[in-house]
């Protein structure tokens, strides 16, 4: 047989309070564990190539008499967070005859002001054409820029009114990583042919200071006038087309029109108000030199 212990009312509710104390413990800590955990994530960047290429935009140029050449710097640079070494690629859309007849050296400068128009190419210059080009390589450390100066000009053998478009693209790497290839382009065109110019009869006159001039002037008004030009300069006397002929003395060609050495003489139109048209009807060559007793001319190279 059990025997029951009965507990004073006051205890027993004592008990029971405990009890209670102790089971709405355990559950707030509990809680309070799952409430407090959390899952994170977390990421690191370990660098970045990104190039950048600009200058090309200065190079479009039409060649011609006056323009027979250009000199102009490409800038190459790392705009990314690690260094890389970079290449460029050329690809000459359109005429790939002219780009071939338009030759190219290329050589590294330490800033765009040293690629100018009268700096010396260094013999490690790397040449070619717009259609073969070398490719310009090197190594960028990062947010850094290598220049390299670029001197382009037409052969005899570039055909007249062509274009060409060369496009230049740059790429970095480093290991097996590779930025997305940046490029710039530009147009290179040459001139329209020129017409024909009718060659000027020169003859030597004694003493070796003055020479005749004279031309064909009947596809023209007798009335039309005409002037002797060297270089642009004006270096004769207004002649009527009823004679078509004129002298021309070297006392009147200064070493800055013409230095010693042969200068190719034009025959100009000039206008109703004897202003030099852009017609020339005919030209010679001569020949000046500078001696003791002064400059001297003759006909003929």
């Amino acid at each position: 047989m059990k025997r029951r212990i009965r507990l004073p009312a006051g205890r027993a509710a004592l008990v029971a309070a405990l009890v209670a104390a102790m089971i709405a413990g355990t559950s707030s800590t509990a809680f309070a564990l799952w409430s407090t955990s959390r899952i994170t994530q977390s990421s690191a960047t370990i660098g970045s190539l990104v190039g950048g290429l600009s200058g090309t935009d200065a190079m479009t140029t039409t060649f011609s008499s006056t323009a027979t050449s250009f000199t102009a710097p490409l800038t190459l640079t790392n705009n990314g967070t690690i260094a890389g070494t970079y290449s460029t690629s050329t690809v000459a859309a359109q005429s790939r005859t002219l780009a071939q007849n338009i030759t190219v050296v290329a050589w590294q400068v330490a800033a765009a002001a040293d690629c100018t128009a009268s700096a010396d190419a260094p013999s490690s210059s790397l040449s070619g054409t717009w259609a073969s080009m070398p490719s310009l390589t090197g190594s960028l450390p990062a947010k850094q820029s290598a220049v390299w100066c670029l001197r382009s000009a037409p052969t005899s053998s570039a055909p007249a009114s062509s274009t060409t478009n060369p496009v230049i693209s740059m790429v970095l790497a480093s290991g097996s990583w590779r930025s997305p290839t940046v490029a710039g382009g530009f147009y290179v065109d040459t001139a329209k042919a020129a017409a024909a110019v009718a060659t000027a009869t020169c003859t030597d006159q004694s003493g070796g200071n003055n020479v005749v001039i004279a031309w064909d002037a009947s596809s023209r008004s007798p009335d039309t006038f005409y002037d002797l030009e060297i270089g642009g300069t004006r270096v004769g006397d207004p002649t009527q087309g009823y004679s078509a002929s004129t002298t021309l003395s070297a006392s009147r060609i200064s070493t800055t029109v013409a230095p010693d050495g042969t200068a190719r003489v034009d025959v100009v139109v000039l206008d109703a108000n004897g202003n030099a048209t852009a017609t020339i009807q005919a030209s010679s060559t001569v020949t000046l030199a500078t001696t003791s007793a002064g400059r001297t001319l003759r006909c003929g190279a």
